[in-house]
């Protein structure tokens, strides 16, 4: 398995024998009218600490034990697999299930509690360890119990939105910038895009000079009924040429870095640090426009107008208006 932590590490060295692909079949759901999904590794959920008070998963195990076996050249019974939930904002990991390798089933269905939730996301984890003690050799094998021998993690993210990153209504004019602009985007350190939090790298400014703009992003708009309408249309425009604008710039800076093997950004998790700008960029558009990290990246390096269409679509389809209505708006 490929891991880059950051732009000046290179590749983990694993000291024993480990499957990259044992999981790859594997699958996971949060609603029972989902069809799974081995190739989805992000879900977005909406007001994730408080979906119904708990959140119930699904788990499709379709694997063959013996693959493992002779792959890292151990028994199935000195193997367990354990199902793991990772709440990165309490930093509590809580393992939730326990099979030997052999009894693992085909589906297996759990509740995730409130108390295990974060409204920033949880992460749902997979993996294959040594559960017996071993003699150390020469043949490569794990021989540390609870070395990990395969593994496959997935995310439950909120959805994308402006709150992505911090969104300040600022005076245009009292800064020298365009009176005239609806919005600004500063970055403050997009190198660091990918190891820092967004607020530490990004930020986003309305025009507080505009007295309709602000008027429409006001907390009472959507609830007033002369600015309703127009809120509901206006917003969700505007959230999504910001959020354009951050993304692609964001992922131009990744693809500087990418290297020869995208493979290297299949998982956000793996590729950027957890909690910054990139990665909830990425798991943004994994999660809601079903743009893998290799093919955003590449969307914003050799083609950012079809990017930009996917986040329209991602943003505003199914809120304001219709696909038909957000083309002819493209079209005008």
């Amino acid at each position: 398995m490929t891991i880059r932590k950051s732009r000046t590490e290179s590749r983990v060295v694993w000291p024993f024998t480990h499957s990259e692909h044992f999981f790859d079949r594997c699958a996971i759901r949060i609603s029972s009218t989902e069809e799974f999904d081995s190739q989805r590794n992000v879900f977005a959920v909406e007001n994730l600490s408080e979906y119904g008070g708990s959140l119930n998963l699904d788990l499709s195990i379709s694997i063959d034990p013996s693959e493992l076996e002779s792959e890292v050249n151990l028994r199935q019974q000195d193997v367990s697999v354990l199902l793991i939930v990772e709440n990165e904002e309490a930093r509590l990991n809580k393992v939730r299930k326990i099979w030997l390798l052999a009894d693992l089933p085909r589906e297996h269905s759990t509740v995730i509690l409130p108390g295990d939730l974060s409204p920033k996301g949880i992460g749902i984890v997979l993996v294959a360890v040594l559960s017996t003690v071993r003699d150390a050799d020469d043949s490569g094998r794990a021989w540390r119990p609870g070395s990990i021998l395969a593994e496959r993690r997935y995310r439950i993210v909120p959805p994308a939105s402006a709150s992505l990153f911090q969104v300040n209504f600022t005076d245009f004019e009292s800064r020298g910038w365009d009176n005239r602009s609806l919005w600004r985007v500063d970055f403050r350190a997009l190198e660091s895009c990918d190891e820092a939090p967004p607020e530490d790298t990004v930020e986003v400014h309305l025009n507080k000079n505009l007295p309709l703009l602000y008027a429409l992003f006001s907390a009472t708009a959507t609830r007033n009924p002369k600015l309703s309408p127009s809120a509901s249309l206006v917003r969700p425009l505007v959230t999504a040429e910001i959020l354009h604008d951050v993304c692609c710039r964001t992922l131009q800076h990744l693809a500087k870095y990418r290297g020869s093997n995208e493979d290297d950004y299949q998982s956000p998790v793996e590729v950027v640090q957890p909690g910054t700008l990139a990665d909830r960029v990425l798991l943004a558009l994994e999660g809601q426009a079903a743009i893998p990290p290799a093919e955003a990246i590449r969307l914003a390096a050799e083609d950012p107008e079809t990017l930009k269409n996917r986040i329209h679509g991602m943003v505003a389809v199914g809120r304001a208006f219709s696909q038909e209505a957000l083309d002819r708006m493209r079209q005008s």
